[in-house]
């Protein structure tokens, strides 16, 4: 009668892993998955660094709208007040008065940082650098960087 192998008096032997996948076990990250994680979080995080100043622009030049919006009202109520006069006429400091801050233009940078300025005698106003119209946004009714659309 033969003795069952449960019943064996001599200790068993543990058979040796034959990859390095069985030696590991279940527990750690191999250098695949470590990489593979790390090239993620990189990708995330230029994904939002770029999103970020693609937003901060945004942010410059909704600004920008807004002021020169303002500075377009203060035109039409200046013309309104003085219908004999024309856009080409225009001073600024003909329509301070009629600026919500009252007593200065506003003042605009553009991406870059530089300081802009407001053509007042066209309709609607527009930013300049140098001499050349300002508007990155690429579209003259947009609302960045001019009056946009009305």
């Amino acid at each position: 009668m033969e003795i069952p192998e449960y019943y064996s008096t001599t200790p068993r032997v543990r058979k040796r892993p034959r990859s390095r996948a069985d030696r590991r076990g279940k527990k750690g990250l191999s250098l695949i998955e470590l990489t593979l994680v790390i090239s993620i979080l990189l990708a995330l995080s230029t994904v939002g660094i770029v999103s970020y100043q693609n937003l901060t622009s945004w942010r410059k030049g909704k600004s920008a709208g807004i002021e020169l919006r303002s500075v377009y009202a203060a035109q039409r109520l200046y013309l309104a007040d003085h219908p004999t006069k024309s856009a080409a006429m225009l001073e600024a400091s003909s329509i301070l008065p009629y600026l919500p801050n009252g007593n200065t233009l506003p003042q605009i940078e553009s991406l870059d940082g530089s300081p802009l300025t407001i053509r007042i005698t066209t309709m609607p106003p527009v930013l300049l650098s140098g001499d050349t119209v300002y508007d990155p946004s690429g579209s003259p009714g947009d609302g960045l960087w001019d009056v946009g659309a009305e």
